[in-house]
C-alpha cells in the first residue's frame, strides 16, 4: 500500500449540535490529506445536518446523508455503503481525531504485513469541556503479539482510536441483534486479520451525561452483554482457546450483568466458569453474592 491511499471516516450523528464542530475540525485539521469524512445524519431535529451543510460547501471531501432516525448502527452501515477508502475509521460526533492520528496510522499500517487488519493507539479521556481526566488502558498482546484473547474478555479501545481494514468478508454491523456494535465488529476484524498496537496518542473520548452508553437501560445493557457473549463463543478465537480464557469470558460476563442487579443471569454465567476453574475464589465469592443479592 502506498501512503496515499483513501481513508474513510464514517460519523453517525443524531442532535449532534452540541459537539460537532469539534468533531468535523479535528478531521479537517488532519495532517494527512487524503481522506472522505462521510456524516450520516440519523433523523436530527436540531441544526445537525446544517452544521454539516455548511462545512460541505467549502470542502468536497465531506459527505452529507440524510436519513430517518434509525440508530447509529444503521447510520454507520448507510456511511459505508457510500464509502471509497482502503482504511476506515469510525467516529462518534461527540470526539475528536488528534491533528496526527490519520498520518501516523497510514504509515504504520504501510510498514506492516498484510495480515495485520487493524492498528490502534492510545487515547485521552475527557470531560465534557474536553479536559483529559485520564488514558485509556493498553492491554498487553498474547504471546504472538496478538490480541485475539484480550478481546474474548474486554473492549480494547474507543471506537475512533483504531484504523482498520474492511473487506466483504467482513459483516460490518449487523441491525438483526443487540449487542455491543464497536466490541462485535472488533471481534470480526480479528477473525479476518491480527491486531498492532502503536505508542501514539490519536484521539480523545469525550464522556458526558448524555452520551448514549448512559442513557441506555440497564435492562437493554443486559440485552447487549448477552448478545455479545453468543457472539464471542461463536468466534473462531474462542472455539480454539483454551480452559482458561472459557473461563475468563464467562466470568467476565456474569460480572458484567451482575452489576445491572440480574442475579439470576450473573448467576448462571458464574457457575459456567466454575466448570471449567471449580476452584476460583473470585468466581465462588461472586456467586454467593447472587444468592445475597448483593451487587458486585
Amino acid at each position: 500500500m502506498k501512503s496515499s491511499e483513501k481513508v474513510s471516516i464514517i460519523v453517525a450523528a443524531y442532535n449532534a449540535e452540541k459537539y460537532l464542530d469539534d468533531c468535523i475540525q479535528s478531521v479537517i485539521s488532519q495532517t494527512y490529506k487524503n481522506w472522505e469524512l462521510i456524516v450520516v445524519n440519523d433523523g436530527s431535529v436540531d441544526s445537525t445536518g446544517n452544521i454539516v451543510e455548511r462545512y460541505k460547501k467549502k470542502y468536497q471531501n465531506i459527505k452529507l446523508i440524510n436519513q430517518s432516525n434509525q440508530g447509529a448502527i444503521s447510520a454507520r452501515n448507510n456511511g459505508l455503503r457510500f464509502s471509497s477508502g482502503v482504511y476506515f475509521v469510525l467516529l462518534d460526533a461527540d470526539d475528536i481525531l488528534y491533528e496526527s492520528k490519520l498520518e501516523k496510522q497510514v504509515s504504520y499500517f504501510n510498514s506492516l504485513n498484510d495480515k495485520v487488519s487493524l492498528v490502534f493507539g492510545r487515547s485521552h479521556i475527557c470531560n465534557e469541556e474536553l479536559k483529559v481526566t485520564s488514558e485509556s488502558v493498553i492491554h498487553n498482546p498474547d504471546k504472538n503479539g496478538s490480541y485475539s484473547s484480550r478481546l474474548l474478555i474486554t473492549n480494547l479501545f474507543p471506537v475512533h482510536a483504531a484504523m482498520f481494514r474492511w473487506s466483504h468478508d467482513i459483516d460490518f454491523h449487523r441491525t438483526n441483534i443487540v449487542t455491543i456494535p464497536d466490541w462485535e465488529l472488533w471481534l470480526d476484524v480479528a477473525d479476518n486479520g491480527l491486531f498492532r498496537f502503536h505508542d501514539d496518542l490519536v484521539c480523545a473520548y469525550r464522556q458526558h451525561s448524555d452520551m448514549s452508553a448512559k442513557q441506555d437501560k440497564f435492562d437493554y445493557q443486559i440485552r447487549q452483554r448477552e448478545g455479545l457473549y453468543k457472539k464471542i463463543i461463536s468466534s473462531s478465537t474462542f472455539i480454539t482457546s483454551c480452559s482458561k480464557s472459557k473461563f475468563d469470558v464467562y466470568f467476565t460476563t456474569g460480572r458484567a450483568i451482575h452489576k445491572f442487579c440480574d442475579y439470576e443471569k450473573a448467576r448462571s454465567y458464574y457457575l459456567k466458569a466454575l466448570k471449567k476453574k471449580p476452584y476460583s475464589a473470585k468466581c465462588l465469592l461472586a456467586l454467593t453474592l447472587t444468592w445475597l443479592k448483593t451487587n458486585v
